[in-house]
Parts: C-alpha cells; structure tokens; sequence
C-alpha cells in the first residue's frame, strides 16, 4: 500500500498500461496531460503519446528512454522525458489488476 500511495502521489507522470490500454494513472497526469483521470483511464497511450515521437510500438521491448512530445488536451505540447518497461502481452504471466 505505501508504493501506490507514493507512485499515486508522486510529481511525475505515471501509466501503467496493458495492450494499449490505460489501466492506472497517478494524480499527475491529468494535470500534465489537460486530460481529466476518466478520460485517460481505460483510454489508448497512443492517444497522448503519438506514435511518430517514440519508437513503433511494435519495437517496444525492455527498457525505453527518451525525451518526447506529449498530446495535450488543449492542443498544447509539453515535452516529458520516457522511461518505459514494456513486457509484451504475450510474454506477462496475466493482466494486471
């Protein structure tokens, strides 16, 4: 429980996501993103990170970082720095809960 309140509060974005879809986002993110936390929860990552600013999905394997524009709500841009681990659906024992 002291984790997920610390990942929950911490000023930093935070998705964790499974085939595409947004399961879990910290009190970040709507702030950051303009999105409100209904909206991105449940919703695509590809609909706030365009594709064609990180690598191809389809490549995501391991360990990612980089800098990258981010799709605000608004139409604004802000620039975040990405740290993804990606575990593919075919590979993860079972969906997070």
């Amino acid at each position: 429980r002291q984790m997920w309140a610390f990942v929950y509060s911490i000023p930093c974005l935070v998705f964790v996501y499974w085939d595409d879809e947004i399961l879990f986002i910290n009190e970040t993110a709507p702030i950051l993103t303009g999105y409100t936390s209904d909206e991105l929860r449940g919703g695509k990552l590809w609909d706030v990170i365009p594709q064609n600013t990180v690598r191809q999905k389809d490549k995501f394997s391991g360990l990612i970082e980089e800098e990258l524009r981010i799709n605000r709500k608004d139409g604004k841009a802000r620039w975040i720095y990405l740290n993804v681990f990606d575990e593919s659906p075919a590979t993860a024992p079972s969906r997070p809960r």
